[in-house]
Formats: C-alpha cells, sequence, structure tokens
C-alpha cells in the first residue's frame, strides 16, 4: 500500500503521479469538502484514509492519501482527473487506534462533494450533499438491503440435507423478489444510465450471493448422499444464465464484480466437478475461451497476480509462473500487464537486484554483500500502519523462535525522504530494531534502483531471500507468523 501524501486542513491539493491525471487547475477534478462529527464519548478521528483505485483497477495497491482534519473537524481533499469513473475506498482512524472502513463508493469527473461523517455509538456513518452525490448515497441503501439477506441461508435450511429440491424452489423466490427490491432502490436515486449500471454490477451483487450459497450446499457431507449433488449440479445450471449478467464493457470498471465474476468462474467448474475444488490450469483456460477483452485482462490479473484470486485452486509454483509468462501476451491493459512483469520478477529462484544502500555510519552496503546468508527484507517509511503492525508481529512472535543466528539477518530498508526522518523511525521502534541491519535509500524514496526495479510504490514490502542471493519467497496477503517462521526455516534449512 503506497502512502502518496498527508493533507492537512484546507492545504494545497495535491497530484497523484498518474499517466491519466489532468493538468493541476483541470475543473474536472472530484472535490470533496467535509465535516466530521463526533458524538459525546467518540474517539476523535485524527484522519481520513482515501484509498484511490483508477479505472480497471481490480482491488490491488491502491494509492493512498491521509485526510488531517482540523481543529473544528473540517476537511477538503481534491482527486486525480481520470476520464472514466475510478473508485475510493474511505476509512477513519480513530485517536483510539481504532480503523473504521465507511465504505467504497465510485468517483466521476466533476463530482463536487459535500460530505458529514458522524461518529457515535453505533459506528461511523457518511452522508453526501452535491453534484454527484446520489450515487455515494445509494450505496447505504444497498449495503443495508445486502444485510436483510444474510438470514437467507439459515430461513431456508440450506445447511440441512432434507427438501433439497422444495429449498431450491424458494430460494428462485427470494432472489427474484430481492432482484425487483433492488431495481426500486436503483430507480428511486434517479442515477444516469450508466452509473446505474455501474452500481448495480458492484454492490449488492445478488448473483454472486447465490453462487456462494449453492456452493455452501455443495461442501456439506451430505451432498454425497443418493441424488443430492446431481440435483445441485442440475439446478445451478439451469438457472446459472438467468442469475448473471451479460458481459459488457462497463464492468471493467467494477472491480468488486471482476472479483465476484471469478467466482462465478470457479464454481462453473466445480459443480460441474466431482469435487470442491478446481486447477489453476482449468480456470484460466474457461477465461481464456469464454470472456471478451477487456473482461478477460482482468479475470486473468485477479486471478495470478493477488493472492485471494487462487482461492479453491490447486496448482503448484511452476505452473503459477507458466501461467504468468502466457497472460503477459493476454492482459491488455498496460498497467495490469506490468504488475504481471513484476511479480515475475520476485519468483522463486529469480536472482535478487544488485543494490546498494547507506547503513548508519555512512557505509555502503549492497544485496551481493549479504550472500550465504538468508535475509528477510523489510521496506518501510515512517506513518506506514502496516510496516509496524508487520515489525511488531516479526518481533513478538517469530524472531524469538529465530534466535540469534550468523546465517540470518533482516535487511530492514527505510524508504523516508530524509535521514533525520529514518532515524526517527528507528528510535521510535515502531518500525524496525537496531539489532536490524538498517539502511537507507539515501533519500530516493521509491524513486531508489531497488524499488525501482521491482516498480515498488507501497510499504511494507516483505522478501525473503536465500542463501545463494537468490528469491526464496515473497511474503505477502497477510500469510500470519506461523506460515512466515516455516518458509524461513525452510530457506535456513537449505545449503
Amino acid at each position: 500500500m503506497k502512502i502518496i501524501k498527508q493533507i492537512t486542513c484546507l492545504s494545497a491539493f495535491m497530484l497523484l503521479g498518474f499517466a491519466a491525471m489532468a493538468t493541476e487547475g483541470n475543473p474536472a477534478r472530484p472535490v470533496f469538502h467535509g465535516l466530521i462529527k463526533l458524538d459525546k464519548g467518540a474517539s476523535p478521528v485524527d484522519s481520513l484514509l482515501i484509498h484511490l483505485y483508477r479505472p480497471n483497477s481490480i482491488i490491488y495497491d491502491p494509492q493512498v492519501i491521509w485526510v488531517v482534519p482540523g481543529p473544528e473537524g473540517n476537511f477538503e481533499f481534491k482527486l486525480p482527473y481520470f476520464s472514466k469513473p475510478s473508485s475510493i475506498a474511505v476509512q477513519a482512524a480513530h485517536r483510539n487506534g481504532k480503523f473504521v472502513k465507511l465504505d467504497k463508493y465510485f468517483v466521476e469527473p466533476g463530482d463536487d462533494i459535500r460530505v458529514v461523517i458522524t461518529c457515535d455509538s453505533a459506528g461511523d456513518h457518511a452522508s453526501f450533499n452535491g453534484k454527484g452525490a446520489e450515487k455515494y448515497n445509494v450505496v447505504r441503501d444497498l449495503q443495508e438491503f445486502q444485510q436483510g439477506l444474510a438470514e437467507v441461508p439459515i430461513k431456508l435450511g440450506l445447511h440441512q440435507p432434507s427438501d433439497i429440491e422444495s429449498k431450491l424452489t424458494l430460494l428462485d423466490g427470494i432472489m427474484r423478489n430481492a432482484l425487483e427490491r433492488k431495481r426500486k432502490i436503483l430507480e428511486f436515486h434517479k442515477l444516469g444510465p450508466i452509473m446505474m449500471k455501474l452500481i448495480d454490477y458492484e454492490y449488492a451483487n445478488l448473483f454472486s450471493k447465490w453462487d456462494y450459497w449453492l456452493y455452501n450446499m455443495w461442501r456439506k457431507p451430505w451432498i454425497e448422499v443418493g441424488s443430492n449433488r446431481i440435483l445441485l449440479r442440475k439446478y445451478f445450471n439451469l438457472r446459472e444464465s438467468e442469475f448473471s449478467y451479460r458481459p459488457n464493457p462497463l464492468m471493467t470498471l467494477c472491480p468488486i464484480y471482476i472479483i465476484n465474476l471469478s467466482g462465478r468462474v470457479k464454481f462453473e467448474l466445480i459443480f460441474n466437478g466431482d469435487r470442491n475444488g478446481t486447477s489453476l490450469q482449468a480456470c484460466y483456460d474457461r477465461i481464456k475461451s469464454v470472456y471478451p477483452q477487456p473482461i478477460k485482462s482482468q479475470l486473468l490479473a485477479w486471478l495470478l497476480v493477488n493472492p485471494l484470486g487462487l482461492g479453491l485452486l490447486e496448482f503448484n509454483r511452476g505452473e503459477l509462473d507458466s501461467l504468468m509468462v502466457d497472460a503477459q501476451r493476454l492482459v491488455e491493459i498496460p498497467f495490469l500487464r506490468n504488475e504481471i512483469s513484476n511479480i515475475l520478477k520476485l519468483s522463486k529462484g529469480k536472482q535478487l537486484f544488485e543494490a546498494s544502500f547507506s547503513d548508519l555510519k555512512g557505509n555502503r552496503i549492497t544485496t551481493s554483500s549479504l550472500k550465504g546468508k538468508v535475509v528477510l527484507i523489510d521496506m518501510w517509511g515512517v506513518g506506514c500502519g502496516n510496516c509496524a503492525v508487520f515489525h511488531d508481529m516479526f518481533e513478538k512472535q517469530i524472531r524469538p523462535k529465530i534466535g540469534n543466528r550468523d546465517d540470518f539477518v533482516v535487511l530492514s530498508i527505510s524508504t523516508d525522504r530524509n535521514r533525520e526522518k529514518w532515524i526517527e523511525g528507528i528510535n521510535s521502534g515502531l518500525y524496525t530494531s537496531k539489532h536490524d541491519l538498517n539502511v537507507f535509500t539515501d533519500g530516493l524514496m521509491f524513486g531508489h534502483p531497488f524499488p525501482k526495479y521491482y516498480n515498488l510504490s507501497y510499504s511494507p514490502f516483505i522478501l525473503l531471500v536465500g542463501k545463494d542471493g537468490k528469491v526464496f519467497s515473497r511474503l505477502k496477503g497477510e500469510p500470519g507468523p506461523e506460515a512466515i517462521l516455516k518458509t524461513i526455516n525452510e530457506a535456513l534449512a537449505e545449503n
């Protein structure tokens, strides 16, 4: 996650480094004016985190803006101009250490939004007014509508093996009624035709819920009894076309929909097989053969780039790398194709990029000088909350089990702007420890040759390098302390 810049209340607006961005004076850039209201006893909000996803994103490594409200709770910020709708997800960072997710919203050129965030005993809530506000307010109504469907599996008894056929008939009725209710919510908010489709795809996706309700039945042991599996397969194939959207290029602007669509691809394969999972190769081949561009590009990128995309799939590392190589010619969206290329650079067995850093005494430290040791690279910056979380976990739950070994070192790389900030980070103990090998990118931040080679624009970045100086594992996707320790021990065991 890259933190672009902290914005203080009523400060000059910032630009993010996207190629699609317009000039500084472009009047179509979305602008937000806001106020945070605190009920009695509510913890103050120190900052808002605005996660920005460019058009055609797949919910992966967003650009992050920190917005700091003024003493009275006022804040204001602008976003970059894109010719197509982009997305933002908003979090409130409270003084008591809690991060509260507000929601994810579409943003259009020309939006001029007044937002009030109310913090009370029930949580944090946002209301919107101004030009373009309806597409923000409809999200709240759709999320409430979606929550009302949470009890459907329990009410129908979908977890029980009796009367499967009658339950599926009742499920049909519930789905059709829910689709009609959703249509009325969308019409009430008087959205334009394009935005109505985008909101319909992205929020309260009933078809995805239907998929998972059926999959949870498919996984039950009683599905093997009698003709239950055949019955469920027949029902899925009969209703699949009714409970799905027809492909539309607008879908590529809906990252959550793309994630849900990748789930549908997997379920199509699973429900027509005999197991609870399917293979990565089968899923990849189906996307290649069935889906048009640019939907195909996003589905393949989600499948291969984000660890969550590999859920329910059977594969080995060599197969994954091979498919990534093939996908580079199929993924037509440039920044998604670049993501795949960058991941391939970090595949197991790839030679680590040769780079040089400054240590605390001003000496030059090269990556090649650490050959013969297992190296845990931890790239961080002051103010990065996730960096602090990883360091705390490592120091408390992993390092004590590794012990003091001559063949293991943590290369702690600061991406801060200046040496003073780096020293501040070391002394705080939040992001690194003094017993680590602390080095500095000489103020180049993410422009330093090492992060630049791997196209890194976020922290933390955690990489495990073997004794041979080659990539052993990229530790990504919050694998947990046990999994990280296991991977480190495997690297230490190799000669």
